[in-house]
């Protein structure tokens, strides 16, 4: 895994939301999840493809993702709490 974690997260984030793939140059870490019309499931979603991916547990619930996740920076931020970017050992 790349130490830039935005492309790979942004790629995640475009495939969920079944946008076109010239949208992940749109995707900064300041870039709320609300600009890009992400519901409380497809955030749900987001989170699960991401703990399929890179085979984390990211343990937090529907309600608190939309209270706390504001933008892909805090998607970010939570994902490398639970391991993400992490190298296998």
């Amino acid at each position: 895994m790349s130490d830039n974690l935005l492309p790979e997260l942004s790629k995640i984030i475009i495939r969920s939301l079944n946008l076109p793939e010239e949208r992940v140059k749109e995707i900064s870490e300041g870039t709320t999840l609300e600009s890009l019309d992400i519901s409380s499931l497809e955030l749900v979603e987001i989170l699960m493809a991401i703990e399929e991916e890179y085979d984390l547990h990211i343990d937090v619930d529907a309600v608190e993702a939309r209270d706390t996740l504001q933008t892909v920076g805090d998607l970010l931020e939570l994902g490398r709490k639970h391991g993400l970017g992490r190298k296998a050992e």
